[in-house]
């Protein structure tokens, strides 16, 4: 009776540490809790869908930072504390899961039919209507030149704030972007002939089987759910996605004691990738930012990994050289692949800090 006693305590402790959600507060050198500082997990309705957030910082009246993760639907709420907390000292960064992913990720996904999964109607309007809301509730009583806020868009995301900032520049101090897409049609084809060629010159018999087998991109819809996967792999395996690792391993751990996400968070996690890369994968292969943003009214960053072929970096750089803006920055991240923030976090968070400098009176 003691024995199963004990096993259903230990059940039912699991069950619940596994189903709880919470994020710590922002602390100073000694562990304590900073005076004034904020650290809330929300729900905003966005485009009439519900959303989650993760709002962290040092003081409500830092300058926001609005993080557009990439994937698609691949959020980076679960390894924001880990990697980047001490921007929370300089920023007030809100962690966004956009519609259909991770703690996005509807109990029914019925209720984003794909006619509620468009990149420009859904994905765009979402982050303009968000950045409003911030603008809104935390900088509303700043001076005219200082509502804004930073829009930061990895991958995926670089391409929904590229647009975003395109269409509203008054709302952002600065666009700054980490692993940039710029035409995932011609960039898929150029990732494929590389990790092709790489596994030929490394004798890879296995990947060139597997590669050959699938073909060249590009993959429509129909099709990308059984061959991409087998392009990213060797993408991956081959040190394209994080520079010097064959996996994106040294993240799990992350993902699977993130505080901020419960059990079914983290499965959501996995779900809402597939479901939301499926439905806007037309969309995201056919956007080419050289024709559609060749100039921009805000002030750019392009963070761009040195070893990156999840993305084509050539193609970045080719953007970054036609690109018009009010000032323009490319800066290379030599020890990164596709995310630096993750991969060189320090010197990512130096560049956001310089970035601020530039932008904004000196803090106080």
């Amino acid at each position: 009776m003691l024995a199963f006693a004990a096993l259903a305590f230990i059940t039912a402790t699991t069950i619940l540490i596994a189903n709880r959600e919470f994020t710590a507060a922002v602390v100073d050198a000694n562990g304590d809790e900073i005076p004034g500082s904020i650290a809330v997990m929300d729900r905003v309705e966005l485009g009439g869908f519900e959303q989650s957030l993760l709002v962290r910082g040092a003081s409500s009246e830092l300058p926001v930072l609005l993080w557009l993760h990439g994937g698609p639907g691949s959020p980076g709420l679960p390894f924001a504390r880990e990697f980047n907390a001490g921007l929370e000292r300089h920023f007030l960064i809100v962690h966004w899961d956009q519609r259909g992913a991770g703690k996005s990720f509807p109990e029914n996904p019925d209720a984003l039919p794909p006619e509620a999964m468009r990149l420009r109607e859904n994905f765009v309007a979402d982050t303009i209507e968000l950045s409003e809301r911030l603008i809104r509730r935390f900088h509303g009583q700043s001076p005219p030149a200082e509502r804004k806020i930073y829009l930061f868009g990895h991958s995926w995301g670089s391409l929904v704030a590229t647009l975003a900032a395109k269409e509203r520049p008054e709302l952002y101090h600065a666009l700054i972007t980490a692993g940039q897409v710029v035409h995932m049609k011609e960039s898929e084809a150029r990732s494929y002939a590389w990790a092709l060629s790489r596994a030929r010159e490394t004798g890879n018999e296995g990947a060139v089987a597997e590669l050959e087998a699938i073909g060249p991109p590009p993959y429509d819809a129909a099709s990308m759910g059984e061959k991409t996967p087998v392009h990213w792999k060797w993408i991956m395996q081959q040190g394209g996605a994080l520079y010097g690792r064959e996996s994106i391993g040294p993240l799990l751990p992350v993902l699977l004691f993130c505080d901020e996400y419960n059990l079914v968070d983290k499965v959501s996690f996995v779900q809402g990738a597939a479901f939301t890369t499926q439905l806007v994968w037309d969309e995201f292969m056919a956007a080419n930012l050289l024709k559609e943003a060749p100039v921009l009214s805000v002030p750019v960053w392009m963070l761009l990994g040195r070893h990156d072929r999840q993305v084509d970096p050539d193609l970045a750089g080719a953007y970054f050289d036609a690109l018009r803006a009010p000032r323009k920055t490319r800066l290379w991240f030599e020890e990164s692949a596709h995310s630096p923030m993750f991969e060189e976090p320090e010197r990512f968070e130096s560049v956001l800090r310089e970035i601020r400098e530039a932008t904004l009176p000196p803090e106080i």
